[in-house]
């Protein structure tokens, strides 16, 4: 497979930017790799270090050689050097949650008018190598500080060498003291200023993949390592790289990350796109490209501050349980069974305690998947009122319960009761529908899915996986969190979409809803006499006076769950933001059920607050019946919840 690879790296910059030691390096280290790897005939490469590597330089770089690629070439851009920010021009404001945009310097930016090369730039230029059917990767060594005060990023620089026997050079830069003029700007950034679109159809898509030293609130770092001064990230990627050349992107960076923390503990990398839904495949592709490897759990365990710490928490549905009846996780591909008990749960993450075998029992350096295996008194319970469906159904059910959890135990999700029992009744129930045949209905009898046919062992643990489908998804519809702090710090808005309107300039109110959060919005007919699927703007007002990362869910009444809307981000204090990059929502009917008077479907939003980045992976369902990307923990709290929109 042809590689057209960019790499580019800076130590040398002039003032009034202070030169680093370990950027050059970093390049020279990733070409040497990628020499060793790809064959000479296949790989086109465009090395700029230094003086060499001015703004106009790197944009040559992406127009001239980097698109030469096509359909089935891989691309890789690698930049290791400073970064910074530059708050948006106004009418950009829409495309980065924050207001403002991350940058990369170049050796001659802010020399004269040379302004930093903005990552909005980058993805234009990224979008056009894309368009032409190549895959993308990009990795950035380097921190953007994201609107932090010079002493915010000294903090973060203390925290990230905190314990270690270095100083560390962070690779960042304050941001101008006089932004640069619009003018400076790529052409085709300029043409979007007071453009209608605006580009959001351009950064909204998920066209390549992005691995990052840090995240917005954290410092990336370079030390010595061996003979030289490298970028932490860089070594930590080459060293993973090294060992497994077509490791996924995933995989990658949470090798990578655990390595990095392992060494600094204040810089955390971070991958785009993060989700699971329909950027997700990219992330599941080896390095440099091939065909998606899904995990069988997106959930992994990392040693940190002296425990093993697991990427999930309350926001994904986690819970102590008590000494007697607890929260069990299992490490898979360990080569042995190795439970741990969640000990601790916080906002985003748990803290596990082992169960027979020693914390130094795993290696420190790197991240280990884990699937859950029991949680306490599961919250859908299942009553079976099959009888008359033939005698063999019901313990071919609770067969088949009793086995359904990862490694043969019984499911960690649902539990059998009886029907009758009105100190615990059942929240699902499983009726006759003919012979041989099982429906699955709420508690008030109301039927959830068609029939399920359920004469085989085969056929009863397609019916029991769609049963935990359906109990996850609940927990998430019925996710609130009215007691924490951040509950009522971040609101979900909607705002009507005008004629003619493709992005949202945040200037129209928006739309008043009952106090229980629901609107009903209506099919309408064109002039032309064709029947429009209603549209709308989706806002994320975050009321507070600190940043929050925020996470949209979307739920539809046919069990499907994504974040495609809005997959994890940092939104500014005071700020209001619009999901989807300023794109119309579209509320359509699921497949199937056509538009006709009466026909309806019911949608709901949600919006998961913390204080730190979380794990958006596991907040993903297909619709009942579609294959699932992977196996996920559901549940939320530390939310806050907007309602529903109708459609009918």
């Amino acid at each position: 497979m042809p590689l057209y690879a960019l790499l580019v790296g800076v130590d040398a910059y002039l003032p009034p930017v202070a030169p680093l030691r370990g950027a050059r390096r970093d390049v020279l280290d990733v070409e040497q790799y990628l020499r060793a790897r790809i064959p000479e005939e296949d790989l086109h490469l465009l090395t700029l270090t230094d003086a060499e590597a001015t703004r106009a330089a790197v944009i040559a770089g992406f127009r001239k050689h980097l698109g030469q690629a096509g359909p089935g070439d891989s691309v890789l851009f690698w930049f290791s050097g400073r970064g910074s920010w530059l708050p948006a021009p106004a009418e950009l404001a829409h495309l980065d949650p924050t207001g403002r945009f991350q940058t990369l310097l170049c050796s001659d930016s802010r020399l004269g008018p040379v302004p930093d090369l903005l990552d909005c730039e980058v993805a234009l230029l990224v979008a056009d190598i894309a368009a032409a059917g190549a895959h993308v990767a990009l990795v950035l060594d380097r921190c953007h500080g994201d609107g932090a005060a010079p002493e915010d990023v000294a903090a973060a620089a203390a925290v990230a060498g905190a314990g270690a026997d270095f100083e560390p050079e962070v690779r960042w830069s304050p941001p101008p003291t006089v932004p640069p003029s619009s003018e400076s700007f790529l052409t085709e950034l300029q043409d979007m200023i007071g453009a209608e679109s605006a580009g959001a159809e351009v950064f909204s898509a998920a066209d390549h993949v992005a691995l990052a030293a840090c995240g917005p609130r954290e410092v990336a770092v370079e030390l010595r390592i061996g003979e030289h001064h490298r970028g932490v990230f860089t070594s930590a990627l080459l060293d993973r790289l090294t060992r497994e050349p077509t490791v996924t992107y995933r995989r990658l960076l949470d090798d990578a990350r655990s390595r990095v923390r392992h060494l600094v503990p204040g810089q955390g990398p971070t991958l785009f796109p993060a989700g699971a839904a329909r950027g997700g495949a990219l992330a599941d592709q080896p390095f440099l490209g091939g065909p998606p490897r899904v995990p069988p759990s997106s959930m992994r365990i990392r040693y940190r501050d002296g425990a093993w710490i697991l990427d999930a928490g309350a926001c994904h549905g986690l819970v102590p349980g008590t000494a007697a009846d607890p929260t069990v996780v299992t490490v898979r591909g360990s080569g042995q069974a190795r439970p741990a008990r969640v000990a601790e749960v916080r906002a985003e993450q748990s803290v596990l305690e082992p169960i027979g075998w020693e914390p130094d029992g795993l290696d420190r350096r790197t991240s280990h998947p884990v699937v859950v295996t029991r949680v306490p008194l599961p919250a859908e319970t299942v009553g079976l009122e099959t009888a008359s469906a033939g005698a063999y159904i019901r313990p071919l059910l609770v067969r088949t319960l009793a086995s359904a959890g990862a490694g043969g135990v019984p499911s960690p999700y649902l539990r059998v009761v009886d029907g009758a029992d009105r100190a615990c009744p059942p929240t699902l129930r499983l009726r006759a529908a003919g012979a041989g045949l099982v429906r699955v209905c709420r508690a008030d009898g109301a039927a959830l899915a068609p029939p399920y046919p359920c004469r085989s062992p085969e056929q009863a643990a397609r019916l029991v996986g769609d049963l935990e489908h359906i109990a996850r998804w609940r927990l998430f519809a019925g996710l609130a969190n009215p007691v924490s702090p951040l509950a009522r710090a971040v609101r979900l808005e909607v705002a009507a979409v005008r004629r003619g309107q493709t992005v949202d300039r945040l200037g129209q109110p928006p739309l008043a809803s009952p106090e229980d959060g629901s609107l009903v919005v209506n099919y309408h007919r064109a002039p032309d006499g064709s029947v429009q699927a209603p549209s709308m703007f989706l806002r994320i007002r975050n009321t507070s006076d600190r940043a929050l990362y925020c996470v949209v869910l979307h739920l539809t009444d046919r069990f499907r769950m994504d974040t495609d809307l809005f997959a994890g981000d940092w939104v500014g204090a005071r700020r209001t933001v619009s999901a989807g990059r300023g794109r119309a929502v579209r509320i359509a009917l699921p497949p199937g059920r056509a538009a006709v008077p009466g026909a309806s479907a019911t949608e709901w939003f949600k919006v998961l607050i913390s204080e730190t980045p979380l794990n958006a992976v596991e907040f993903s369902l297909p619709r009942l019946g579609e294959p699932a990307a992977s196996a996920l923990v559901t549940s939320a709290a530390a939310a806050g919840t907007v309602g529903s929109g109708r459609s009918g």
